[in-house]
């Protein structure tokens, strides 16, 4: 098991930086949020402000669990906001490259103020099974990054539902709360656990509308994902994941999502593009 904290460190400094991957969180390789957590931890160890407020990520190439170095520029600062681009390569390889804004609360007056959101009337996650209680041991996942997360499933399928009821509409609605330290001090680390959760939204509410086998015949990696943070998680350990892929066309698939406290406040929006591929075939 990892530990978001910790295994998103970063050294350095003067837009130098390095991190090392840790295997904790594979999917395939790293997953894709845990590189977005690690860019988000260069931009605020760069960055002269404290809140960030949006993230947008390119993934370019697979990387290995090993160091990777991490470049961050600032492109544009005034006195209450900051934007950084944070370019991530391994040994010369592009990975992944970022662009990280981030603001300081006003002075004075804080301006506008409303929120005319509201979150779906659903269970709480202390009403509901863990995936663990609700899966047989030899139908887990063998990936090493749901070690990292307690998901809590709203709307589950079991493998009857799952072989015989789909097509059904490509919507994810789950709990998370991350293990073993759910909640962290630093907002960058907790704006990196908000942004995990959106790379999660695209695959896992696909595989929903397709027919029984086309699972297994394609695959969708992440093209890029943008995370809007509204307002930080605070005391909230669960997360609430709402999200859907409504439209999966000319060989692309996209997804949008929101992410919500406990006590009901919208935290994030998110959207994602990912590429549809034919499974390669075993070798």
């Amino acid at each position: 098991m990892g530990d978001l904290e910790v295994d998103t460190r970063v050294t350095g400094g003067d837009g130098r930086y390095t991190a090392e991957l840790d295997s904790s969180w594979e999917i395939w390789g790293p997953c894709g949020g845990y590189i977005a957590a690690v860019l988000l931890r260069a931009a605020g160890a760069h960055s002269d402000f404290p809140r960030p407020v949006s993230l947008t990520v390119q993934f370019l190439g697979v990387a290995r669990f090993a160091p990777v170095d991490l470049h961050v520029e600032t492109l544009q600062a005034g006195r209450r906001s900051q934007c950084v681009r944070v370019a991530m390569t391994q040994e010369g390889r592009p990975i992944s490259h970022a662009v990280v804004w981030a603001t300081v609360a006003p002075d004075g007056p804080a301006g506008i103020e409303y929120d005319w959101s509201t979150r779906p009337e659903l269970a709480g996650p202390e009403e509901l099974p863990t995936i663990d209680e609700l899966t047989a041991e030899a139908d887990r996942t063998n990936f090493a990054f749901w070690d990292n997360l307690e998901c809590r499933p709203i709307g589950w399928l079991d493998q009857h539902a799952w072989a015989t009821a789909r097509p059904l509409p490509p919507t994810l609605t789950n709990w998370y709360r991350f293990r073993p330290t759910p909640i962290f001090d630093d907002p960058f680390v907790e704006a990196a656990r908000v942004a995990m959760l959106c790379d999660l939204m695209g695959w896992p509410s696909v595989v929903r509308a397709l027919t029984p086998g086309q699972d297994e015949a394609w695959m969708a990696p992440n093209l890029d994902v943008t995370v809007t943070f509204h307002q930080a998680p605070e005391a909230s350990p669960f997360l609430l994941l709402d999200a859907e892929s409504p439209v999966a066309t000319g060989g692309t698939i996209g997804s949008c999502g929101r992410v919500w406290s406990e006590d009901g406040r919208l935290l994030a929006t998110s959207i994602q593009q990912m590429l549809a591929r034919p499974t390669p075939r075993p070798a």
